[in-house]
């Protein structure tokens, strides 16, 4: 008692640590990330340039079909009315095309357009009524693919004519009564396309078609005559041709080309009838006799005038001689032979194709000269 205590003498030589111990700081909170950099926006792309409109020449018939079926339902609401866009026969720019029909052709377009129209004969008479001689293989069978034949032979006429390609119609659209509606647009386009044929005074469509024709085209009647009289001597003249081609055929008699003979004597006794002279029937003999071009140059104009106009040169030159076969080659197309039987001028000249192919071609050819306008000679008549 009385001295001091060890920790009375620390704490008076050392005042600092008798003092308590200050509580530490709080470590420091970290500063925050730094927040990433924005990236910069994208340059806005410009807006695409609108579409042109598309221009009838470029649209399809679907889609000019379509816009005009938008106009009509644009028009009905206006109207606070229906369209509707089925076809009827009784709708009367229906029955003002059917008049049309009647009055150019003379003919009544009995059961509608679908009944009275689909074998395409009424159809061909019409565009030769407007242009005498458009359509002269004419099909009077009720066979469904001839039928169609006709629809595609008016269809050809009415392009010439002037009809534009958005207006006409398939085959199929009025045989099976596809799309009656188009077939009907393409008559009333073909009215209003008469004209273009300069010759043409008969009735038209927007523009003296209908039942007033007559009270206000009185003079046209001498021109529908006119016209009138030469479909009928066109008429005439096939008649006669295929008169004639059936009394030869009568008379020569499939017995004339008998079956069992080599092909190559029945080529030869048909060219000899077709030329009036005598034709070798050896291989060896008849291809010395064909291989100038000469002969067959005479034999593709014989069946069909001028339809090689280039004169045959006879020589001793290869390619005076390839050129004489180049153009009978060039003919057989339009004498109707088939491209799988047609030769080429080394096929003949060279032997290529001899006798096989050359032949053939012949032979293809004695049966399709039947069917050439105006041809009534000999012919295989063995189909």
């Amino acid at each position: 008692p009385g001295k001091p205590s060890l920790l009375h003498l620390h704490s008076k030589h050392y005042p600092d640590s008798a003092a308590p111990a200050p509580a530490p700081a709080p470590a420091p909170k970290p500063a925050p990330a730094p927040a990433p950099a924005a990236r910069p926006a994208p340059a806005r792309a410009k807006p695409a340039p609108a579409p042109e409109p598309a221009s009838a020449e470029n649209c399809t018939r679907e889609e000019i079909a379509q816009a005009l079926h938008e106009d009509l339902d644009d028009v009905a609401r206006c109207c606070n009315c229906t369209v509707s866009h089925t076809y009827d026969d009784a709708d009367p720019w229906t029955h003002e095309v059917l008049v049309w029909i009647r009055n150019v052709t003379g003919e009544p377009v009995e059961g509608g357009v679908q009944e009275g129209l689909k074998d395409g004969r009424v159809l061909c008479k019409l565009v030769n009524c407007i242009q005498p001689g458009l359509v002269t293989d004419l099909h009077k069978s009720k066979i469904a693919y001839l039928c169609m034949e006709n629809i595609e032979f008016f269809l050809k006429g009415a392009k010439s004519i002037g009809v534009s390609k958005n207006d006409l119609f398939l085959p199929g659209d009025l045989y099976h009564a596809a799309n009656l509606k188009q077939v009907v647009i393409a008559l009333a386009a073909l009215g209003r396309s008469t004209h273009n044929v300069a010759s043409y005074r008969g009735p038209t469509l927007g523009g003296g078609g209908g039942e007033d024709y007559k009270a206000r085209h009185v003079a046209d009647e001498t021109a529908m005559a006119e016209n009138q009289a030469k479909l009928e001597e066109i008429s005439r003249d096939e008649a006669e041709a295929k008169a004639k081609a059936k009394a030869y055929k009568e008379n020569i008699k499939d017995e004339h080309y008998k079956r069992g003979d080599p092909m190559e004597k029945l080529i030869a006794q048909w060219m000899g009838d077709v030329l009036k002279r005598e034709v070798p029937s050896d291989v060896d003999e008849l291809w010395e006799f064909l291989k100038d071009g000469c002969v067959l140059i005479e034999l593709a104009n014989t069946i069909k005038p001028g339809v090689v106009t280039h004169k045959p040169r006879k020589s001793k030159i290869a390619y005076i001689l390839l050129e004489n076969v180049g153009k009978f080659c060039e003919s057989l197309g339009p004498l109707g032979v088939k491209p799988s039987n047609k030769f080429t001028p080394p096929d003949l000249f060279e032997k290529k194709g001899w006798p096989k192919q050359v032949l053939q071609c012949l032979w293809d050819l004695g049966h399709k000269c039947a069917k050439v306008p105006g041809y009534t000679g000999p012919y295989f008549g063995m189909d």
